[in-house]
């Protein structure tokens, strides 16, 4: 690492095929966009692919093996024990996380639709902020990154069963985890209503009242969110559209064209310029700042 509390990445590799033995002295969080990689971490094998997350503690021995047919895109956050010591000094579910993160032996972990691309999305806004340099963007980024920390450790540990919502949103609570887990299934207002049992119309009135919008509009949401995750991904696009639970391409298209101005191709070529644009902002800026530090 060269910066003493974390660094965020985007790779994207086509050549690159293992990766030796080694470990570091940092937590390393890799979030696999596409590609196919065997990880063998601490003697345990795993095979990576779009959706998954692996967590690297300090000091552990692993090695890659990537398909070398295919491109192997994906996100990868550095912490220093610096800084997971400020975390954990900040707050006790910090501290429980990284607790989490020492004693763990299982490393890697397959994330539904939804919420994976809640992460990508979240370390976007990071890999932005790093080059824009705007008001408040060290802020945004440490922001983001404890946000992103504590969401992804919400289910990497599953720590959300260990919390219970209050009574009078347990009913919404249960719902909002049905839907991310369920993108693909009908999620009508009659089928949820039958499948919660109650009414359709007290479904939709509390829902409106805890959310401020309709069921109908947070699914449309939740799966344009859940497919771009899978287009960025490389994932064909009918497939992408069937398992976000669109029933035909064509309302998928036009979907997917409301929401982000463009055809799902041109906006996955448009992301993945837009990262490797930020990546190479992010390089030239490193240099910059090592050929100043050594100029004094």
């Amino acid at each position: 690492m060269q910066k003493p509390r974390y660094e965020v990445y985007y790779y994207s590799d086509k050549s690159l095929s293992h990766v030796e033995v080694h470990k570091h002295d940092f937590f390393e969080l890799t979030v696999f966009l596409s590609g196919k990689v065997r990880m063998n971490i601490a003697g345990k094998e795993y095979i990576c692919r779009n959706g998954d997350t692996a967590l690297i503690p300090p000091g552990l021995v692993h090695e890659n093996a990537i398909d070398p047919s295919v491109s192997h895109e994906r996100f990868v956050i550095w912490l220093s024990k610096d800084y997971v010591d400020e975390l954990c000094t900040k707050s006790d579910d910090f501290k429980k996380l990284f607790d989490a993160c020492r004693s763990t032996r299982n490393y890697v972990k397959h994330f539904e639709f939804a919420i994976f691309s809640t992460l990508c999305s979240l370390i976007s806004a990071i890999l932005e902020e790093q080059v824009r340099f705007g008001f408040g963007s060290r802020e945004i980024q440490d922001c983001s990154l404890e946000i992103l920390l504590l969401w992804w450790s919400r289910y990497f540990f599953d720590f959300t069963a260990q919390v219970q919502p209050d009574r009078q949103n347990v009913l919404v609570s249960g719902l909002l985890s049905y839907i991310d887990d369920h993108l693909g299934d009908d999620l009508s207002l009659d089928a949820l209503a039958s499948r919660f049992f109650v009414s359709k119309y007290h479904l939709s009135h509390l829902f409106r009242s805890s959310m401020g919008t309709t069921i109908h509009q947070y699914v449309l949401k939740k799966r344009l969110k859940a497919a771009s995750a899978a287009v960025m991904a490389g994932d064909d696009l009918n497939k992408a559209a069937v398992d976000c639970g669109f029933e035909e391409y064509s309302s998928f298209y036009r979907a997917f064209y409301r929401e982000f101005g463009m055809s799902p191709s041109k906006w996955r070529a448009e992301q993945i310029d837009r990262y490797k644009r930020l990546d190479a902002m992010k390089t030239q800026t490193q240099k910059l700042d090592q050929e100043a530090e050594t100029a004094k």
